[in-house]
């Protein structure tokens, strides 16, 4: 059973040489190197809304105080 899924995606030609350096210059392939981005993506989107979600309780003061590491498992889903 595969434990992957395959995807398929255009990407411009400059963009798809800089991710070739940039993969080979990490040593990883272009599939690790846009996985490792995809993940980096999603973090970087779970941060944005745990913000957004604090600004707008602060704004109405609701806004909770999380135990140690609560934030982590908040934004790890």
């Amino acid at each position: 059973m595969r434990t992957t899924q395959i995807i398929t995606m255009s990407i411009p030609p400059k963009l798809a040489k800089e991710a070739e350096r940039l993969a080979k210059s990490r040593h990883m392939t272009r599939s690790e190197l846009f996985r490792e981005a995809l993940r980096q993506c999603i973090r970087d989107a779970r941060i944005e809304l745990a913000i957004e979600i604090a600004d707008k309780e602060r704004r109405e003061g609701k806004l909770k105080v999380l135990p140690p590491g609560g934030l982590m498992k908040l934004l790890e889903g």
